[in-house]
This record gives structure tokens, C-alpha cells and sequence, in this order.
């Protein structure tokens, strides 16, 4: 009777045992990989992302924001109504179509969009930008008045707003 608990104990820890090795294979080596299960790098710039990240937003940072070229409203500069206390008619949330990336301010769509309404369109727009982040950049904006606000939408964005993983794979690929 006694080898038989034995015997049976010790073959439930063998089959324990081999179900945990195999689960830690098919798991840590082959999902993780393929970008299926998240594993989060630890490094030192993923702390350092991590203690300088925007609290509400994720990204960018703080300071990063700022570094670019925008008003004391955080709107993007518009050379055609640069006082940032001119209430604006329009505002602009989204990626960096909103934003105008590698464009200069005399160019930027906001900025001749105002010249066309002569009014104020302030650019609220952040480069790599989902559709959640310009989404909640607007709500808790209190600094914009504008009565009308345009939501900058690119096709692309879907994939980044189903992709919740996006920045692990990408790293994972860098």
C-alpha cells in the first residue's frame, strides 16, 4: 500500500514536472517570440521610458512635448495668429498628419487653414499618436475653447488602436 502512494506521488510530480517544462518551452519560447504573449524588456530605457512617460498619455514625455515648436497653449505655433491667447475657432487633435510632420510652420495645414478662416486653428497634434491618446489629449485639454474641434484620422491608426502589443513587437524587432 505505502509503495503504491509512492509510486503514484511520484509519478504525479514527474507529470507535473514535464507539463511545466513544456508549458515554459511552448510559452517563453516560441509566443513570446512571436509577439502573442507580452513580456515587457527590462532595460535601462524602458525604465528610463517608464519614469519619465507622461502619466495620463503614455508618451511622450513631459519635457518632449515642449522641445517642439509650440505655444504656451501647447498648440503647434501658427505664424498667421501667434498670440496663443486669440481664441481659437478650430482646434486639431491627432498623429503627425494633424501635427504636420516635416513641415514648417508657414506650411502647416493649421496654419493655413487659419489663414483661410481668418481665425485661430490651434494644432494639438503629437506625433505617433493613436486615436485613444489625441482622444484623451482634447478631453483633459482645459487650455482649448474652440468650438470646433477636428479629429485627425489616418487609415493606419486602426492598427494601432487594435494592436495593443505594437510597441513590445516593435522593440523586440530594434
Amino acid at each position: 500500500m505505502f509503495s503504491k502512494i509512492v509510486y503514484y506521488s511520484l509519478m504525479f510530480l514527474i507529470i507535473v514536472f514535464f507539463v511545466e517544462g513544456s508549458s515554459y518551452i511552448v510559452v517563453e519560447r516560441y509566443l513570446v517570440k512571436k509577439g502573442i504573449i507580452y513580456k515587457p524588456p527590462l532595460n535601462d530605457n524602458y525604465k528610463n521610458y517608464y519614469l519619465n512617460r507622461d502619466p495620463l498619455l503614455g508618451w511622450p514625455y513631459r519635457d518632449s512635448i515642449v522641445k517642439q515648436e509650440r505655444d504656451s497653449s501647447g498648440s503647434r505655433i501658427i505664424p498667421s495668429y501667434p498670440d496663443p491667447s486669440d481664441q481659437s475657432c478650430v482646434s486639431l487633435y491627432g498623429d503627425s498628419f494633424a501635427w504636420g510632420h516635416q513641415v514648417v510652420n508657414e506650411s502647416a495645414w493649421s496654419n493655413i487653414l487659419s489663414k483661410l478662416l481668418n481665425c485661430r486653428v490651434s494644432n494639438f497634434g503629437v506625433n505617433g499618436y493613436g486615436t485613444d491618446q489625441a482622444y484623451l489629449r482634447f478631453k483633459h485639454n482645459d487650455v482649448d475653447k474652440a468650438k470646433i474641434v477636428i479629429l485627425g484620422y489616418l487609415s493606419e491608426n486602426i492598427v494601432r488602436n487594435v494592436t495593443q502589443f505594437f510597441f513590445s513587437i516593435w522593440w523586440q524587432r530594434t
